[in-house]
């Protein structure tokens, strides 16, 4: 009886050793998999609510743009897209130094809708000395995803998306001139390292959005 014991005790410990690493493989695994996912989630989230509220926040920006473009008559777009950024900024901190009431609607603009007026009047500006080809690849893509980076950024939950991991891929900004084509799409892109002991391995997560600016007819 002792020698059958000790006989399915030592089968016991030999299955044990040999189903232990199965074991750790696949908590492992399904560590990588609850946090990727967590990662997927909060990423499409991050992209998708911050193209929604952009969007959201167009038609404060037209309003200006039209407006600065009928003051300026024949003046080049560059000029009065700077104009209208200038108001915009310049109501926004006569408020704050007089901590009141302003009658300029352009005071009460959000910081997204400063942001995207500022991008209108560099975009233009641009538009008067180099070739478009050129401007969107060379010039323009660059300006906008370091520009809008941190706004995107800004709807991330930080516990989850680390932001010297996170990038913007892809800025689509919507045409004021062509109100046909206001549409607002951002791609971006996560470098997720897995969570594997001895490895160094990373998972490129892309996700993108698009929506229609609130611009009006």
């Amino acid at each position: 009886m002792k020698r059958l014991a000790a006989g399915r005790e030592g089968y016991l410990t030999v299955e044990a050793c040999i189903l232990f690493p199965f074991v750790i493989v696949f908590l492992l695994a399904l560590h990588c998999l609850i946090q990727l996912s967590a990662v997927e989630m909060n990423l499409k989230t991050t992209v998708g609510e911050s193209v929604k509220v952009m969007a959201a926040n167009l038609y404060p920006v037209d309003v200006l743009y039209q407006e600065a473009k009928t003051q300026a008559g024949g003046t080049q777009a560059g000029a009065w897209a700077k104009e209208a950024w200038t108001r915009a900024v310049q109501a926004r901190e006569a408020v704050k130094q007089a901590e009141d009431w302003a009658d300029e609607y352009a005071a009460y603009l959000p910081d997204i809708a400063v942001t995207l007026l500022e991008w209108e009047a560099a975009k233009r500006e641009a538009l008067e000395t180099t070739a478009g080809s050129v401007l969107e690849d060379k010039i323009l893509q660059p300006m906008l995803q370091k520009a809008f980076r941190p706004v995107v950024y800004g709807f991330a939950d930080e516990r989850i998306l680390k932001k010297d991991r996170f990038r913007l891929v892809r800025v689509k900004l919507p045409d004021l001139e062509h109100p046909e084509n206001a549409y607002l799409a951002i791609e971006a892109e996560y470098e997720f390292l897995l969570p594997v002991p001895f490895m160094s391995k990373t998972v490129t997560l892309k996700q993108q959005a698009m929506e229609r600016a609130w611009i009006g007819e």
